[in-house]
């Protein structure tokens, strides 16, 4: 399986994603992302969060992120700071 070589751009107001998925990381996903210049905030939910790569490639830096496991409440917040924050 290989993963999508382009990113469709919508009019989307937030971008959840996870990190570890089968075609595609969320670290390349972000990358696609803002390779594409587009101002999509973006939160990575994960329980493997890539740290080392966000220090070594700031660009990469999800606008938020959020350790699993999460309370549906947690996630609520943290889609309300990030909308909030735009």
């Amino acid at each position: 399986v290989t993963a999508p070589r382009r990113i469709l751009v919508t009019e989307d107001d937030l971008l959840i994603t996870d990190h570890e998925m089968p075609n595609v990381t969320g670290l390349e996903l972000v990358e696609k992302v803002r390779a594409a210049h587009m101002s999509l905030p973006i939160i990575m939910a994960s329980g493997n969060l890539p740290v080392g790569e966000f220090k070594q490639n700031p660009w990469l830096e999800p606008t938020a992120t959020l350790s699993k496991p999460f309370t549906p409440a947690q996630l609520l917040g943290v889609v309300q700071a990030v909308l909030h924050a735009g």
